[in-house]
């Protein structure tokens, strides 16, 4: 692994982050490249079986799936997968798995602190719905 100085170059050797074609100030592509790279294919791969499970990253591409399509929602996975080993191989660091309680409740917590802000931003004051 001391071939990529982290674990985002690891991540884009694989092909899981986007190639963004910039001209002007715009974006005019942001696709991923096609990569052919077996470990690559053995990380999508794995994503149809830990998508059904209950496990912090099933919850992530469920969550994802619906809004982005599943194509995308497999190669964020992906790119997920790949710094957690990475980060498992290079450093040593153990993967705590906390699973989708947890997930979903950080995920509550990120957008009510969102809609809080909104709120605070545009001088609004929030009411509990009572019913």
């Amino acid at each position: 692994m001391s071939k990529f100085p982290d674990a985002h170059h690891f991540a884009s050797y694989l092909g899981f982050v986007p190639h963004n074609k910039i001209t002007g100030g715009h974006v005019i592509s942001a696709k991923t490249d096609r990569i052919k790279s077996s470990a690559a294919q053995a990380f999508r791969k794995l994503i149809p079986s830990i998508s059904q499970t209950d496990t912090a990253l099933g919850a992530f591409y469920r969550r994802l799936a619906p809004r982005i399509g599943k194509a995308q929602a497999i190669i964020a996975t992906c790119r997920k997968l790949a710094i957690l080993f990475y980060n498992t191989l290079a450093y040593g660091k153990a993967y705590h798995e906390h699973g989708e309680v947890i997930y979903k409740q950080k995920q509550e917590d990120w957008e009510r602190r969102k809609l809080l802000n909104l709120a605070k931003k545009y001088n609004l004051k929030l009411v509990a719905n009572s019913g």
